[in-house]
C-alpha cells in the first residue's frame, strides 16, 4: 500500500495542527493565569489576617495609630494593578475582580511595615504575626502549585 499526499495537502494538515497546538497552549496558558489569581486572592486575604494589629483600645496617647492600620496598607498587584487591598477589620476588599494575570506583588505600606515583618521578636498579643506575607506564601506553596497544575489539566 502506498500513501501519496501533495505538498499543498501536507502544508494544509500542518498549519492545522499548529493552529490546533496554538489554541490548546492559549487554553493552558488562560487555565493556569485564573488558577494563579485565585491563589494570589486567597494568600493576600492570609496576608491581611496575619499583619499585627496595636492595642485596640490606646485610651489617650497621642499620635497612637489606628490599631489595623497597618492591614488597611495592604495591597494585591496583579501585571501592574492594584485589585485588592486590606481593611482594618482583617480581610481584603477587592477593588478589581481581574481574572487572569502572571504577575502578583504583595505589599503593606506603612513605615514600620518592614520591621514588623522582619521582627521574630515582636510580641503582638492584640493579633497578627511577624513574617505575615512570608508566612502565608509559603504555607500554601503545595496548594498553589496544586491548584494551577489542576486547571492546567482540566483548562
Amino acid at each position: 500500500m502506498r500513501i501519496q499526499i501533495k505538498a499543498e495537502e501536507a502544508q494544509a494538515h500542518r498549519d492545522q495542527v499548529l493552529r490546533f497546538l496554538n489554541s490548546e497552549l492559549k487554553s493552558v496558558k488562560n487555565a493556569s493565569q485564573r488558577a494563579f489569581v485565585q491563589e494570589m486572592f486567597r494568600v493576600f486575604g492570609e496576608c491581611v489576617e496575619s499583619a499585627p494589629i496595636s492595642n485596640p483600645n490606646p485610651g489617650t496617647r497621642k499620635n497612637q495609630q489606628a490599631p489595623g492600620r497597618l492591614r488597611s496598607s495592604g495591597t494585591l498587584t496583579l501585571d501592574g494593578d492594584v485589585v485588592a487591598e486590606g481593611s482594618e477589620g482583617g480581610f481584603p476588599l477587592v477593588l478589581n475582580p481581574v481574572t487572569m494575570a502572571s504577575k502578583a506583588i504583595i505589599g503593606f505600606a506603612t513605615p514600620y511595615a518592614r520591621i514588623q515583618h522582619e521582627q521574630l521578636n515582636y510580641n503582638h498579643p492584640y493579633g497578627g504575626r511577624a513574617k505575615y506575607i512570608e508566612g502565608p506564601l509559603l504555607n500554601n506553596i503545595s496548594r498553589i502549585k496544586a491548584t494551577i497544575a489542576g486547571e492546567m489539566r482540566n483548562g
